[in-house]
């Protein structure tokens, strides 16, 4: 994604909160107004005591006002800003599951799970805090030099001209330095999301590994993949402290040449512009320092920004793929012409199926047979996709974590009688009688199950969940010979009066089947 895009994207997710944005940005501009209130009366007082005559009562009472006023400001913009924050979160997070849900093991198989873990824990955070921190901290940046510079102008017009002299240069520096940092944070999130991925594919093949004697070399590997992350990681932590140390070296170098033009000036050293007293020399080193104080955190913020760009580049082209418009219960039948898809190629003449229809797709190993049923699902983007509900069995079958009946039933209500008796029709009888709590039985992360009882069990769910379409992506592909002839016989028996789609590259019977579609080369081939 272009750089535009990103700024685009991430404009959006604010476009829609303008007025609660405006409404932490108008405390934010009292809380700078109070703050300039309670330092104007307390130079007034430092003043009065150091020059021994009494303090005007008036004086404390504003003084407590002005305060009372700036922290309850700031603690009110501080709760709005993170109740934001949590929004924006919470309704990216929600976006991410709906494509989970929508597009299901289609999105889910193009990243490994570490990406997916770091788009949750590093990349949404990081755009709810651009969006909730960033505008509003642009806006004071423009406003702040503007009203402290005011401020500063009567009491004397030197230091105020100084301090407008020297502004620029901290945003010239932060932009520069800014445009690197987004690149680096990329690239820095590549790399982990490399290492991420390789970690856990090798903790899941420790097995394998270890029947050919591979730990040291993959050992090796895990040790360069390291190295290179933690490379990028101090280039990263480079910029981000080259920015920090640039912004602190001309706030430092600004407020010391006010400083010592004020004290020169209280000297009678020097004398340029109205005379500064004790009072509004006091003042205006209590005020500079503010106006600095907003540009160290717009820098610290643009630093946020980058981070928040380099995730806009993950983020945004997954939350805008097409989503799942499959709707009717009831499969109606199709009658489709010109059939395309762009990724994988795929073209088909002209495609038909009709309620009942049981369908054997054939093609050679990466012909995008997977991916054509996806896009029957409305999972892939295609010229075409079926509206009504239907479900995929894959090679593995999923296995939620939760009990039995969380495994079945899918968040729906079914008695205790309806799933005994579809776990009898599957042939889970014996697994069933087996296990310790009965439908309660958690399942776990590690279940105690074989592939062939998962893939029964997942066939479990189909029956329950009646739909108009079932697609089966290679059901036994990891089954023994004689799983495979029981799990078809099986599906055959329980599915013969739905329609349904078939990937094999086992033998299947063909006469159970009435249409047979082959994918080579590009194209789709029907044969009734």
């Amino acid at each position: 994604m272009h750089v535009e895009q990103a700024d685009q994207w991430l404009h959006q997710q604010t476009r829609q909160s303008t007025r609660l944005l405006g409404t932490i940005f108008a405390l934010k501009v009292l809380q700078l107004l109070a703050q300039l209130g309670s330092f104007w009366y307390f130079a007034k007082i430092v003043s009065q005591l150091l020059n021994y005559s009494s303090v005007d009562k008036a004086l404390w009472y504003y003084f407590g006002a002005g305060v009372t006023i700036w922290a309850s400001a700031r603690h009110i913009a501080v709760l709005i800003a993170n109740s934001y924050r949590q929004q924006v979160q919470h309704t990216l997070e929600q976006s991410l599951h709906r494509q989970w849900q929508h597009q299901q093991q289609a999105i889910i198989d193009r990243h490994s799970n570490y990406f997916w873990q770091q788009l949750l824990l590093e990349h949404i955070p990081a755009v709810a805090q651009y969006a909730a921190q960033y505008q509003v901290q642009l806006w004071l940046c423009v406003l702040v030099p503007l009203v402290v510079v005011l401020a500063l102008w009567p009491l004397n017009w030197f230091i105020a001209l100084v301090v407008l002299i020297t502004l620029p240069v901290v945003p010239l520096f932060m932009v520069l330095i800014g445009k690197q940092s987004a690149a680096l944070h990329r690239k820095h999130f590549e790399v982990i999301e490399r290492m991420g991925g390789r970690f856990g594919d090798r903790l899941k093949a420790l097995t394998l590994l270890s029947s050919f004697n591979r730990h040291r070399s993959e050992q090796q590997q895990l040790a360069i993949a390291s190295d290179a992350v933690n490379q990028k990681t101090l280039e990263v932590a480079a910029v981000a402290f080259l920015s920090s140390t640039v912004l602190d070296f001309f706030a430092t170098l600004a407020m010391a040449l006010v400083a010592v033009f004020v004290g020169f000036s209280l000297l009678a050293h020097i004398s340029i512009g109205p005379p500064i007293n004790l009072f509004s020399g006091l003042f205006i080193l209590l005020s500079t320092p503010l106006l600095m104080s907003e540009l160290k955190a717009l820098g610290q913020l643009y630093h946020q920004k980058a981070k928040a760009k380099a995730a806009a580049d993950i983020l945004q082209p997954i939350l805008q793929l097409p989503a799942n418009h499959n709707s009717l219960d009831t499969f109606g039948g199709i009658n489709w012409l010109n059939f395309h898809m762009q990724r994988p190629s795929l073209h088909g003449k002209r495609l038909c199926l009709n309620p009942g229809d049981r369908v054997l797709l054939t093609g050679p190993s990466g012909a995008g047979k997977s991916a054509f049923l996806q896009a029957l699902a409305g999972m892939l983007d295609a010229s075409h996709n079926l509206k009504s509900h239907c479900v995929m069995l894959n090679q593995t079958a999923v296995i939620l974590p939760g009990t039995v009946r969380e495994n079945l039933a899918l968040q729906k209500d079914f008695t205790d009688q309806q799933l005994i008796a579809v776990l009898e029709q599957v042939q889970l009888t014996q697994w069933f009688h087996a296990l310790s709590s009965g439908l309660e039985t958690t399942m776990g992360e590690r279940p105690s199950i074989s592939g062939g009882e998962a893939q029964r069990l997942s066939l479990a769910r189909i029956l329950l969940h009646r739909s108009g379409v079932v697609m089966l992506d290679e059901p036994t592909a990891h089954l023994s010979d004689k799983q495979h002839r029981q799990l078809v016989k099986l599906i055959q028996q329980l599915l013969a009066d739905t329609t349904v789609i078939w990937i094999s590259h086992k033998a299947l019977e063909q006469d159970w089947f009435n249409r047979f579609w082959h994918i080579e080369q590009h194209q789709l081939r029907c044969a009734p």
